[in-house]
């Protein structure tokens, strides 16, 4: 399977485009800036906000193989790897549990972002029924 990670052709700052996972995400400026791992830009857009909590649990919608889906900027960073930004998230109340749904229906958890990481999950995913208990 090709992975198709954001590049500055796909993230828009503007109107909170972006691809997410090889799909295409309508969030906010926070979203952009977890998917790029800036630090900077997520304390600069949440810093002195009345809303910060609101905003660090807002969700971003997507499209997977036809069906609607929405996430938190969290799951972006912990599927990215981006630690220090979920780091941050964390101290801004953002919920490890907070799960993706796909469809109205839960599908996984931030842990579950982080281990599986961009691109590995979704219905292009691997056939997890086919794994033994060895990972073969």
């Amino acid at each position: 399977m090709a992975f198709r990670l954001a590049t500055a052709q796909s993230v828009s700052d503007e109107d909170g485009t972006f691809i997410w996972n090889e799909c295409f995400c309508r969030g906010s400026k926070l979203h952009v800036a977890v998917l790029r791992g800036s630090l900077q830009r997520v304390k600069e857009l949440l810093q002195n906000k009345p809303d910060k909590l609101a905003l660090v649990q807002s969700r971003f919608s997507f499209t997977e193989c036809g069906k609607e889906g929405e996430a938190e900027a969290i799951h972006i960073g912990a599927s990215r790897g981006h630690v220090e930004v979920v780091q941050y998230l964390l101290e801004c109340q953002a919920q490890p549990s907070a799960m993706v749904s796909l469809e109205g229906q839960p599908q996984y958890d931030v842990l579950h972002a982080a281990v599986l990481g961009e691109g590995r999950g979704g219905c292009q995913g691997p056939d997890w029924t086919r794994v033994d208990l060895d990972g073969r």
